[in-house]
């Protein structure tokens, strides 16, 4: 599935479209204090997560651990999207667009 799932919680994410759980991981990698707004499964096991403050996470372990990745801005991040495993969009606040090419590991500004 390479579906954006708007409107989550930091507690919670769909995990391949299939059921809902908590993520003991997000406390572990800080993001437990981030409201976020977006989630993609980029393949399998790569999951994305965008919120507040332009923040971006990376698991690529179906989401036991997570990493930040640099959002090169610091505005609200509303949406993800994977068209395949390495071409991904994220658009923002103030009309921000980011475009990742490796699959999310680095994002480059657009707009």
């Amino acid at each position: 599935m390479k579906k954006s799932t708007p409107g989550l919680c930091a507690l919670w994410i769909l995990l391949l479209g299939v059921a809902w759980g908590p993520l003991p991981a997000f406390a572990a990698a800080g993001i437990g204090d981030t409201t976020l707004f977006a989630a993609a499964v980029i393949s399998e096991t790569t999951y994305i997560l965008t919120g507040d403050c332009g923040s971006i996470y990376l698991s690529k372990d179906r989401g036991a651990s997570w990493k930040a990745v640099d959002a090169q801005t610091s505005h609200a991040l509303a949406d993800v999207a994977f068209g395949e495993q390495t071409q991904g969009w994220i658009v923002g606040q103030a009309g921000v667009i980011l475009h990742s090419s490796d699959g999310g590991q680095t994002w480059s500004r657009q707009v």
